[in-house]
């Protein structure tokens, strides 16, 4: 991650607190400030979002088995969490506002 210039956006599924603290301390230790957001729905609605999406149809299955895991790590990522969004009744271009006007508060 040495090539990362500027702010860069990582979306990454993380069920362990190890793999979380590497990763995080891998860029902290590079000079890339850290926020960590978590994108949460309602249960409901993730299932509804994962079904209907066409472009990822081949994972749909997998990616609705992982809900259960998804759910059992959300306290521990909600607690390390820098900012936490709640998506159910925003569009994803509400989302990416949302979470840039936060991200450009803290590193500028």
């Amino acid at each position: 991650m040495a090539w990362l210039v500027g702010p860069a956006f990582l979306a990454v599924a993380i069920h362990g607190t190890g793999l979380w603290a590497i990763r995080r301390f891998r860029l902290s230790e590079r000079g890339h400030a850290v926020l960590h957001v978590l994108l949460e729905a309602d249960e409901p609605i993730l299932r509804n979002r994962i079904e209907a999406d066409q472009e990822l149809a081949v994972a749909r299955q997998g990616r609705l088995d992982h809900l259960p895991k998804f759910a059992e790590a959300r306290s521990w990522i909600a607690r390390r969490a820098d900012l936490i969004v709640d998506t159910t009744r925003l569009t994803p271009g509400q989302v990416a506002d949302h979470v840039w006007d936060t991200a450009r508060e803290r590193i500028e």
